[in-house]
């Protein structure tokens, strides 16, 4: 039976058919945007030229693709055609608005053969969940829909938010533990949206730090909703991450990432797995096949049950998690009583479908742990003693609280498959009883079906416990077999299927003083004349009176890596020395990733290139055009002048691989992509693929009524 979501008009609306359009959608918006800037960085002329990885990695889809083909095809041009395949067949499908498992798979495959290859540009921590979250939706895209594809979606979406809050606390980061974080965070951003500089000025002090402490408690107590066993306490925790993530997108640009973890949200309002297997074993009373009904139907009612033990467990994670941030007096038994709130929930979810039921457990155990509080409060004459956030605390509760979790992983999805297996198995046994062979042929097909997806999804969720472990390390190898974590190793390579998330782990941007310091780097070039001017990019911030931009969906992997290149120096980023070097070549793809660059080379030619080091702070006021302010004594060298005859830079460049002139493309099928071009980024800009996502979601709705 498929996860249904009601409308007032007593439709049913299939939830995981809304999650593989929202995916449709990210694959979209995740290939057109690497479609416009692939010449400038993994062309033959790029920053990073894919024939240079291409040695890199012996197991390659791409790479063999290419070796098969040599007079027609190469490395680079197998890439650039796997990227229009996939931006051709996302729009289509997009478009379509068809849920079909095999253009999912064929998302997953291009979009993971061409993430295995970007490294540098496409290392990013939503390439991989968009990955990740694909291969499951493969799964979710066939025609009988499993329940155990929605738990294994729930499951990633915890991984996702409960990782990321717990590296914030484990890292130790003063800014995060004492709920400062958005006092920098806003400047500090990787590219800040005009909202952000709003938000940092006129935003009272107050209000930031408890939006912080709100932060971490929708990524670490709040995340155990998601896996709530009933319907209520999950929409509750649809609405905290919803939140979330617009808050995220309005002050930040974060391309497709903070839809894809709203796709992913929508898992949590599929009903009930137990209220929505409830009465699917019934079959005729007469006939040799009632035995095995009546079987089918005291095994759902087993697993019904299982919600006690799994309630109780889940209760106990949001009790260690809850710990970590509040000082609780050591004589209350508050296990226990998380406990006792997981059986009642346990049998509100199993023995009623009234939801008011489990609601109300659920507000009895925070209104109970908030009066508890509030009662040790008074007893400490309200100093407000009950704020902590002890990484050494953090990290006992995490050990007490994974085994739980496995556990808990493993009841439901286990429950869930065998309720998946007995839908099938009822439906062939239904079309023997009727005597219709042809049916009952269709119907073992789909019962195989079904025996391969679980079983897919069972293995995913197997090796997902590594990476979920690897928040305490001394627990991988008492937690998780050696056969699954020798599995996970086994399947990094060629597209890993399961990662590790950790958002926002550290806060940068901190100056010496306690200041807003954010690290930025400003090429400069000379022009004939002996003058030097700023290179000025499309989206980073650069002249003090630029204005920030909203981008999203787009994703400028350019400029997003100029932060990181920021935050170091050019050995740790050594391909801006490369850009460094195409700029003083003028390089046309490398141009068009900075426009700038054309009007700056058209007055005179460009004679050498240097980059600076300085620390941005947004301004205090609206009083001038200003948006940010450069700390000129902040500056320092962050590379050298480079001009064409340096050899140093010849051979600095050699050794990473990097051809030191542009290459001619002489192969006719290349030439044909680059006649193709033009014509597909018409189609594939920022605008266009939000005005296709707004006219798909429209239909959508308007056909719920």
């Amino acid at each position: 039976m498929k996860p249904m979501m009601r409308t007032n008009a007593s439709q049913e609306i299939p939830i995981e058919s809304w999650i593989v359009a929202g995916m449709r959608t990210c694959y979209l918006w995740a290939f057109a945007s690497l479609f416009v800037q692939w010449p400038g960085l993994f062309g033959p002329n790029g920053l990073v030229p894919v024939q240079v990885e291409s040695s890199a990695n012996h197991i390659d889809p791409i790479a063999y693709f290419a070796q098969e083909m040599p007079a027609w095809l190469g490395v680079s041009e197998a890439c650039e055609l796997a990227l229009l395949l996939g931006t051709g067949i996302a729009i289509i499908a997009t478009l379509a608005d068809s849920k079909n498992c095999v253009v999912m798979a064929a998302l997953w495959i291009l979009y993971g053969v061409l993430q295995q290859r970007g490294r540098i540009f496409l290392s990013f921590q939503w390439d991989i969940l968009l990955l990740e979250a694909g291969f499951i939706c493969v799964w979710l895209a066939t025609k009988r829909a499993p329940r155990a594809g929605i738990w294994s979606i729930r499951f990633l979406l915890f991984k996702l938010m409960f990782m990321s809050g717990i590296v914030k606390i484990q890292s130790g980061c003063p800014t995060w533990l004492s709920l400062t974080a958005l006092d920098y965070h806003f400047a500090s951003q990787c590219l800040p949206t005009p909202l952000a500089w709003y938000a940092a000025n006129f935003t009272p002090s107050a209000v930031l730090r408890f939006s912080v402490a709100a932060t971490l408690f929708i990524e670490i107590p709040a995340t155990f909703l998601i896996l709530a066993p009933f319907r209520t306490a999950r929409i509750l925790g649809f609405l905290l991450q919803v939140i979330l993530q617009i808050g995220i997108m309005l002050t930040g640009n974060y391309n497709f990432f903070n839809i894809l973890t709203v796709v992913l949200c929508l898992s949590l309002l599929a009903p009930d797995v137990v209220a929505s297997s409830q009465g699917s074993a019934a079959l005729e009373r007469d006939g040799p096949l009632h035995l095995v009904a009546l079987s089918i139907s005291r095994a759902e009612c087993t697993f019904a049950g299982t919600w006690l033990i799994a309630s109780a467990g889940l209760a106990l994670c949001i009790h260690y998690s809850l710990s970590t941030f509040v000082q609780l007096d050591a004589t209350i038994p508050f296990p226990l009583f998380f406990l006792a709130f997981g059986v009642l929930a346990g049998i509100a979810t199993t023995r009623t479908s009234n939801p008011f039921v489990a609601t109300s457990a659920l507000l009895a155990c925070v209104l109970v742990f908030a009066f508890a509080i509030l009662v040790q409060e008074m007893e400490n004459e309200a100093q407000l003693v009950f704020w902590k956030a002890d990484p050494k605390t953090l990290q006992a509760h995490v050990k007490q609280a994974l085994p739980w979790i496995l556990g808990y992983q493993t009841l439901v999805l286990g429950g869930a498959v065998a309720l998946d297996i007995s839908d099938t198995v009822r439906d062939t046994l239904k079309q023997i009883a009727a005597g219709r062979p042809r049916r009952f042929l269709a119907s073992a097909s789909a019962t195989l079906g079904t025996l391969l997806t679980c079983s897919v999804l069972v293995f995913v969720a197997c090796i997902s416990a590594v990476p979920l472990t690897s928040l305490d390390q001394p627990s991988i190898s008492a937690l998780v077999p050696g056969s699954i974590i020798w599995a996970y190793q086994q399947t990094r390579e060629p597209i890993a299927l399961v990662h590790s998330y950790g958002l926002f782990r550290r806060m940068t941007g901190i100056g010496a003083h306690g200041q807003v310091a954010r690290p930025e780097v400003i090429f400069e070039v000379e022009l004939a004349s002996g003058e030097w001017h700023e290179v000025d990019f499309l989206y980073k911030p650069g002249a003090p009176d630029e204005a920030p931009r909203f981008v999203t969906p787009h994703q400028p992997r350019l400029d997003w890596q100029m932060w990181f290149a920021a935050l170091s120096n050019y050995q740790s980023a050594p391909w801006t020395v490369h850009f460094a070097d195409k700029v003083l070549r003028g390089s046309h793809d490398v141009y068009d990733l900075v426009p700038s660059l054309y009007a700056l080379a058209k007055e005179k030619p460009i004679q050498a290139v240097r980059a600076k080091h300085f620390e941005f702070a947004y301004t205090q006021n609206m009083s001038g055009p200003e948006w940010w302010v450069r700390d000129m004594a902040s500056e320092r060298q962050y590379l050298p002048e480079i001009r064409p005859e340096d050899q140093s830079v010849q051979k600095f460049l050699a050794a990473h691989g990097w051809r030191d002139h542009d290459v001619k493309i002489e192969s006719p099928f290349a030439a044909v992509l680059v006649a193709l071009r033009p014509y597909v980024e018409c189609i594939v800009w920022p605008e266009a693929l939000i005005a296709i996502a707004i006219v798909r979601i429209t239909r959508r709705f308007l056909k719920l009524f």
